[in-house]
């Protein structure tokens, strides 16, 4: 019996714990959803192992959704829920076949997305008629929208759509007009929407939006400021900013008045900032204030000068800063500063006299020469301090003070060295070349260097020598003239002593016959007086003259080769041989027909100052005083001083005796001398 007892109660546990089949809808009944959101609706099955699922609407119109179906649920998805969604929807569940289940649920929709739009126009300008535009979009059901318009707490308007029949998501608009009064200015317009759906559990179910009344007025008022003032230091951070009253905000553009009347567009921006302000930042500033939607512009100036030292703005030349000789130059300097600047055009140098200068901004050069080269500086100046800046005029010119320097002489000794030099000045520097003369006349170009050395120098080495300095611009040429001295060989000391014997004894013989003459005379007379024979006048004969005189030349011609030596006074007569103007080709030396010696008594005797020869300067002094001896040359007799100053005594002696010579003419008949 107890056994019994406990299988019963088993069987009847067992059957309390097998649950019954049933079905549900989550969410139950009725659900409220946003059209555009997503809903999702859920049929659960319980007490069946293999349940089956279907969703259908109440009038079987589209389910406008999706179904998805699991082991013991289903889900119907609708995304986006739409208008088309608005049913009762239909969840059966099969348990095998026999068993089935249904309940529905109803889906009501609604439509307030979003806030309130509100639009006012036209533009607000005080004292003219406003419309307050309030939208509010895609609304659903309309029929029960309620809206307010208010001006802060003062209801302006208020409207619904009871009447509306819309079955779809609509955008309502509510309309107010009214006058714009100053009061109203910064004053809050706001619409108030409202979707009062009691049965309807869904927020929110009311929306609001505001805006201010804000007319549209300025630009007016516009100024200008500038930090740290007008009239800054070169170098300061430099800010402009401009203030304007003007709703909407006004655009703001910044411009520059240039000198040439010309406008310079800078930013569009209420501040302009420069950093390091500068001279050439100096001018009037416009700043120009444009209002949209007033379609009104105002504009404010400042005018802003920087101060500082002066700044070189230009330094010129012109035509150019290489010009020829002759060319007229000007030199342009100009310079910006405040206060202005005086400005000062020199020529640069160390010296306190500066040459060229103007305070002006121009430098005026006529006719420039190699003298106005050099160095230009503008000195721009005022109290803050001074700037400096230089150019550099090259004038092109051609040669010019071409010098010759000979070393150690221009008479030189055979042997020695001479080293000519040339030296020239020139814009570009000269080219410079050594030519020769020829005894032609003809040059011939020896050297293409300044300076000519001549090494051991010979006889042949004497004439003429030139120096040719040329650039692109003209040419200049010096000449120096070389004179060589032949070595003095030991002189022989026996033939002057042979020679003058000679010249002894030829005088001696004539000299006995006039005294034996003169004795002679004086015993026929019957007395003998040395002062008549003094007074007597003796002719002598052509050959007798002619002996004489030639016993003095043969003297003249030793004397010159063994002791010849250059006198002062003959330092600047030629060298050269020139024959006698007296003594043509073919005619008669004094002594007698043209003859092998005649050159050498020719050139010695009758040269005068034109004496060139090659033997030494003192030939010309015993010519010279010989020339009273041969009528046809001119007596030019040098001092008694220059000849004991500067001749050996031999000549000395020759000079005194011929002192007292008679001139003796081959021209005309003996005459009668006094002795």
């Amino acid at each position: 019996m107890g056994r019994t007892r406990q299988a019963v109660l088993i069987i009847l546990y067992a059957l309390m714990t097998v649950k019954a089949f049933e079905m549900e809808i989550i969410p139950a009944n009725r659900v409220v959803a946003q059209i555009g959101e997503t809903l999702v609706l859920t049929c659960n099955s319980t007490g069946c192992a293999s349940p089956s699922f279907s969703w259908r609407t109440q009038m079987d119109n589209p389910l406008g959704g999706t179904v998805n179906n699991h082991r013991t649920y289903s889900t119907l998805t609708m995304n986006p829920v739409s208008i088309v969604n608005s049913h009762h929807y239909l969840c059966t569940v099969f348990c095998g076949e026999k068993e089935k289940k249904e309940k529905s649920i109803k889906v009501e929709l609604y439509s307030f997305p979003s806030d309130p739009v509100i639009e006012i126009s036209p533009s607000l300008v005080a004292g003219k008629p406003v419309s307050v535009l309030c939208k509010i979009p895609d609304v659903y059901p309309s029929d029960r929208l309620e809206v307010l318009l208010k001006k802060e707490e003062h209801v302006l308007h208020e409207e619904n759509f009871y009447t509306d029949d819309s079955t779809n998501t609509e955008t309502k608009t509510v309309k107010y007009s009214f006058t714009l009064t100053a009061e109203d200015i910064g004053k809050e317009i706001t619409c108030v929407a409202k979707l009062p759906i009691a049965n309807m559990d869904f927020e929110p179910k009311e929306r609001v939006a505001s805006q201010k009344l804000n007319a549209n007025f300025g630009p007016q008022n516009t100024v200008i400021t500038a930090s740290p003032g007008s009239s800054p230091m070169e170098g300061d951070h430099l800010k402009l900013t401009c203030v304007t009253e003007s709703n909407p905000p006004p655009q703001i553009v910044w411009r520059k008045h240039l000198a040439d009347e010309s406008i310079q567009h800078l930013v569009e921006n209420n501040v302009l900032s420069i950093p390091h302000a500068r001279s050439t930042d100096s001018g009037l500033y416009i700043c120009e204030v444009i209002n949209l939607v007033t379609n009104k512009t105002e504009k404010a100036t400042v005018d802003i000068v920087v101060q500082g030292v002066p700044s070189i703005a230009e330094l010129s030349i012109e035509p150019s800063t290489t010009v020829q000789e002759g060319e007229n130059v000007s030199i342009h300097c100009s310079a910006e500063s405040n206060p202005p600047p005086k400005i000062i055009l020199r020529r640069k140098s160390d010296r306190a006299d500066m040459g060229s200068y103007s305070d002006r901004r121009i430098l005026l050069l006529p006719s420039v020469t190699f003298l106005n080269s050099g160095d230009y500086e503008c000195v721009a100046e005022n109290k803050f301090g001074k700037t400096e800046s230089a150019i550099t005029l090259n004038v092109e010119y051609g040669p010019k003070n071409t010098m010759i320097s000979v070393i150690p002489a221009n008479t030189v000794k055979e042997g020695e060295t001479v080293t000519m030099k040339c030296t020239s000045s020139g814009n570009p520097a000269p080219v410079i070349s050594w030519k020769k003369k020829k005894a032609t006349g003809e040059s011939e170009k020896i050297s293409e260097d300044a300076t000519l050395i001549v090494q051991n120098v010979k006889s042949q080495d004497l004439g003429l020598y030139e120096c040719e300095a040329y650039n692109q611009f003209g040419k200049e040429e010096k000449v120096v003239k070389l004179l060589v001295q032949g070595r003095l060989e030991k002189t022989d000391q026996m033939i002057p002593l042979i020679i003058a014997f000679s010249c002894v004894t030829a005088v001696a013989v004539p000299v006995v016959a006039i005294w034996i003459y003169v004795s002679r005379k004086a015993k026929i007379n019957g007395s003998y007086s040395l002062v008549k024979a003094l007074r007597l006048k003796v002719m002598l004969n052509k050959e007798f003259l002619g002996e004489v005189e030639g016993i003095w030349f043969l003297l003249a011609l030793v004397l010159i080769k063994q002791y010849a030596k250059p006198l002062p006074w003959q330092k600047n007569q030629e060298q050269q041989l020139q024959p006698s103007k007296h003594f043509e080709k073919g005619s008669e030396t004094p002594g007698g027909p043209a003859a092998a010696g005649h050159s050498a008594l020719s050139t010695c005797c009758c040269a005068g100052p034109a004496l060139q020869h090659t033997l030494y300067h003192v030939g010309k002094v015993l010519c010279m005083i010989f020339q009273c001896c041969f009528c046809q040359c001119q007596s030019k007799y040098p001092s008694q001083q220059a000849v004991e100053e500067h001749t050996s005594p031999a000549v000395r002696i020759l000079f005194q005796m011929a002192q007292n010579q008679p001139c003796i003419n081959h021209q005309y008949n003996p005459k009668q001398i006094k002795i």
